[in-house]
């Protein structure tokens, strides 16, 4: 690892923190790097136990300890992940702060570094403005009163046993561990029937699981809950350049205005479960409104993704991009690249990775190659460190 990063012309650091079991805190130090060539290391640099106080100078001091550990001045740096707390993101006292303010004290800019909130965390946050607790809460309570006692559990297990239901279980609902919800929602739902069968049977109805808007709030959320889920998934792996995270919400927003536009039309074409609901004009226009609130809260979210969204179409689309809009010290190099046919039919037949690193020589284009091996540098979640977790 020493190595490897000796060679780094563009390194990254994910920071994350949390308590082990002793309630030691211990602090993840990610590094990922990229040599001339644009070889990519990322491997984890340290965990640090924090057996004090874990305020953003206790994090900073312990940072400082992993780079000067592994020989990496300020220079290369090129952006900072962490989960968005005060502590991490904080732009006088927090780690992101402080990091500026020692770059300064360095006559290194700080201008350029990029900050990023990790964007699972975003996505995961945005996914909670789809206000439920009228629907999770019934269904909460339900699943608690069958599966915690152990009596209870056991005779709905033979319920379904005994009526050979599809399912022979209800799922628990983790708040904390928030792809959780979707399984649980889903099950949920396609138990509903015998759900309401049980508790009948034990004297603990609940009426609103026989309401039809409250069934058609559940179908609809079953529905939102499995799209996010499915994007939260897509976010999460190693080694994901910033751009194809960038492609995903990107391609997410669209997908919430279409979604919008077609359910205030009483289109229900995405929403497989709610479709099969008697649904109300004003049921509609309601989930219209809570599309709407989503996609604002996206775009409110992943502000700072696009701040950078010039830097990674000229990464990821040279030679699309329009020349006029790009900053003045790469535009030879792209005008050349889009004027290059053989270049062009390289680039449509291969990755945006092997791309450059078998036809953007450092030589050849100084610029728009150190524009990439920065680019490739980014880390755009925290995922490395909550997996290590």
């Amino acid at each position: 690892m020493v190595k490897r990063v000796s060679a780094f012309s563009a390194y990254s650091v994910a920071l994350d923190e949390s308590c082990d079991t002793t309630d030691t805190a211990q602090l993840a130090v990610y590094i990922r790097g990229v040599d001339n060539d644009y070889n990519i290391t990322e491997d984890m640099a340290s965990l640090q136990s924090m057996k004090g106080t874990t305020t953003g100078q206790n994090i900073f001091d312990e940072l400082e300890k992993v780079l000067a550990r592994f020989g990496l001045d300020y220079t290369n740096l090129v952006c900072i992940t962490t989960d968005g707390a005060p502590a991490m993101s904080g732009q006088r006292n927090g780690v992101v702060g402080l990091l500026k303010t020692r770059m300064e004290s360095q006559n290194i800019g700080s201008g350029s570094l990029i900050v990023l909130h990790c964007i699972i965390y975003q996505e995961a946050l945005c996914a909670k403005t789809i206000h439920s607790q009228h629907v999770t809460n019934i269904l909460v309570k339900a699943v608690n009163f069958i599966r915690s006692r152990g009596l209870n559990h056991r005779e709905f297990q033979q319920l379904m046993a005994d009526i050979e239901a599809e399912y022979s279980d209800v799922k628990y609902f983790c708040e904390v561990r928030w792809l959780s919800k979707a399984g649980m929602l889903k099950r949920a739902y396609e138990l509903l029937e015998e759900i309401i069968l049980f508790l009948d049977m034990k004297g603990k109805a609940i009426p609103e699981l026989r309401d039809k808007e409250w069934r058609c709030d559940l179908a609809f959320l079953v529905d939102i809950t499995d799209h996010l889920c499915a994007l939260n998934v897509r976010l999460q792996g190693k080694d994901q350049l910033i751009n194809e995270l960038f492609s995903l919400i990107k391609g997410f927003q669209i997908k919430l205005r279409l979604w919008e536009l077609q359910i205030r039309n009483h289109n229900s074409a995405h929403f497989p479960t709610l479709k099969n609901h008697d649904t109300s004009n004003l049921q509609y226009q309601k989930y219209g409104d809570k599309l709407a609130v989503l996609q604002e809260e996206f775009s409110e979210r992943f502000n700072d993704l696009k701040k950078h969204s010039q830097a990674i179409e000229v990464f990821a689309s040279p030679f699309s991009v329009d020349v006029e809009a790009i900053p003045e010290d790469m535009q030879m190099e792209i005008i050349e690249l889009q004027c290059n046919d053989e270049l062009r039919k390289k680039f449509d037949d291969s990755s945006v990775y092997q791309f450059y690193k078998k036809h953007v020589s450092v030589t050849v284009c100084p610029k728009l190659s150190a524009h990439a091996r920065k680019m490739m540098a980014v880390f755009g979640s925290t995922y490395v460190c909550e997996q290590l977790f």
